[in-house]
């Protein structure tokens, strides 16, 4: 299980490519996966290649546990119902478009019932080009996870948002504006 402490560990290292890049947000390329071994089970790195196609590129294996399937290759958002893609689209934009972290944490309920705290650290990552279209995260569950029937069953059906908050990197954060409407995306 992670705490406060393996998220600081990454803010760390992502502030170290931060420096190596000149100030600039660091390019996925910088980052090197064995700087941080004890946070890689719970990595995930997804690409914004447009507003509903959140590729995700990594996922560690703690995260692929607790989903039951394979979580690399697939698209973020169809691990949850459609009524709910607008508001991880939209923060997704907003920490691409006005670079920042993210904190998120959330109570999740999937198909099969089972209910599980999560609570995930997100830092903007760019390309070669400095286009920000890559976030790099760390995930921490608070329940045991087991993986109860098929794939499908671990949908997740609903989500409920405890605290939410866009971490300043030094470039700013999207206006409280921004922020209350992604909020008031948010399913109930």
């Amino acid at each position: 299980m992670l705490h406060q402490q393996q998220f600081d560990e990454l803010r760390s290292y992502w502030r170290e490519l931060q420096r190596q890049n000149d100030g600039r947000v660091p390019r996925r390329r910088q980052f090197n996966p064995m700087r941080v071994p004890r946070l890689l089970p719970y990595i995930m790195l997804i690409e914004r290649r447009g507003e509903y196609d959140l590729h995700v590129r990594l996922a560690g294996t703690a995260l692929e546990a607790a989903a039951g399937r394979s979580l690399t290759g697939q698209c973020y958002l169809e691990f949850y119902d459609e009524s709910q893609w607008g508001f991880f689209a939209d923060m997704t934009a907003a920490m691409c478009d006005q670079p920042c972290g993210c904190r998120l944490d959330r109570e999740v309920t999937f198909l099969s019932g089972r209910t599980m705290e999560m609570h995930s650290f997100n830092l903007p990552f760019s390309t070669e080009e400095g286009e920000v279209r890559y976030l790099l995260g760390v995930m921490a569950m608070r329940r045991s996870v087991h993986h109860y029937g098929t794939a499908d069953d671990n949908k997740i059906k609903s989500f409920m948002v405890r605290d939410f908050e866009f971490i300043d990197l030094g470039y700013g954060v999207p206006v409280d504006e921004q922020v209350k409407a992604q909020l008031a995306k948010i399913p109930a």
